[in-house]
C-alpha cells in the first residue's frame, strides 16, 4: 500500500500504468487456522478491488494474483512445526502446490500478457 501511494500519483498524471498486488486464494477461501493470514489477504483482495473501481476512468491496470498453495513454510507454520500433518496437506491430491520460482515466474508470464494491455 505505501508503494502504491507513492507511485499512483505519478501514473495518474500519466494517465497509464499497471498496479500488481499478490494476495492468495485465502483471500477468498476459508482455510481453518489461517485466521490472521487469510484476514491480511482480505485486505490485499479489497484494497485491490476499491482501487480498481476508483482507476476504472483512467487507462491504469489494477490486477491481483491470488495463487493457490505455494511451497513455503506456511503450512509448517499453521501446524506448529508438525510435519507430519504438514506432509498429509501438501501431499493430497486436494492441494497442489507449486514451487515459488513458478509462482514467480507466472505472475510475470501473466502480466506480461498481451491480455492485460488489453483489459482495464
Amino acid at each position: 500500500m505505501r508503494v502504491t501511494r507513492s507511485i499512483l500519483p505519478d501514473m495518474v498524471r500519466r494517465n497509464s500504468g499497471h498496479i500488481v498486488n499478490i494476495s492468495s486464494i485465502n483471500a477468498v477461501r476459508i482455510i481453518p487456522d489461517m485466521a490472521a493470514y487469510s484476514t491480511s489477504k482480505a485486505g490485499v483482495h479489497m484494497f485491490t478491488e476499491t482501487l480498481r473501481g476508483e482507476l476504472a476512468e483512467t487507462a491504469i491496470r489494477v490486477t491481483e494474483m491470488q495463487p493457490g498453495l505455494t511451497r513455503t513454510g506456511i503450512i509448517l507454520t499453521r501446524y506448529r512445526g508438525d510435519r507430519k500433518k504438514e506432509k498429509t496437506t501438501s501431499g493430497s491430491s486436494r492441494w497442489r502446490s507449486i514451487r515459488r520460482i513458478s509462482h514467480d515466474r507466472s505472475c510475470l508470464r501473466w502480466t506480461s500478457h498481451p491480455m492485460f494491455r488489453l483489459r482495464r
